[in-house]
């Protein structure tokens, strides 16, 4: 029978150990970088998809996407979101709202995109609904705006307002807690 080194035997098995250790990582780090390829391709496809539905919902997410310039990372330009319109460029800028657009003076969050082409704004308001709403039927009124119609939706009102050739609609809704006023508009062209 033949003895080998015990020292051998040692060197040999950490040598197996580091080399298994070195190929588990290996695989681990290429798991990972695929997971993450493939999430960052599939992930943006999903929430280009979603993003729309989700804005709709969570007014809130489009202003955090805008305000963080995220929109244009999350929706390749050479892959629109399927039946959403074409986005339309604007200024946030309060100061270029028509004269006879009305929103409210104090909102606790608020955002625009004006141009010549369409108005949008949407304000969160410590003010309750019913007092929101009644302001914003009196106002559209005395700024020479006729009521074409009004419907409930799911948590509030939506309104549409015509003069002349321009339209105006806008939502008042509850949200946790605040009233939400959403205004999209056509411009003066």
């Amino acid at each position: 029978m033949t003895r080998t080194d015990p020292r051998q035997d040692e060197t040999q098995r950490s040598g197996g150990c580091l080399r298994g250790c070195l190929i588990t990582t290996l695989v681990l780090v290429v798991l990972l970088v695929v997971g993450g390829i493939a999430t960052y391709v599939g992930g943006r496809a999903y929430i280009a998809r979603n993003l729309p539905e989700w804005q709709a919902r969570y007014p809130a997410i489009g202003i955090a996407t805008s305000l963080l310039q995220l929109r244009e990372g999350l929706t390749p330009p050479e892959a629109p979101v399927p039946g959403a319109p074409g986005r339309q460029e604007g200024v946030d800028d309060r100061a270029l709202l028509p004269e006879d657009i009305p929103v409210f003076g104090q909102a606790e969050l608020e955002a625009y995109s004006i141009s010549q082409a369409h108005i949008t704004a949407y304000q969160r308001l410590a003010e309750p609904y019913d007092a929101v709403l009644d302001q914003m039927r009196a106002s559209m009124l005395g700024h020479g705006w006729e009521l074409a119609g009004e419907e409930q939706a799911l948590q509030g009102l939506v309104m549409v307002w015509i003069k002349g050739e321009r339209d105006c609609q806008i939502e008042v809704s509850t949200h946790d807690g605040a009233t939400e006023l959403w205004l999209r508009c056509s411009g003066v062209d």
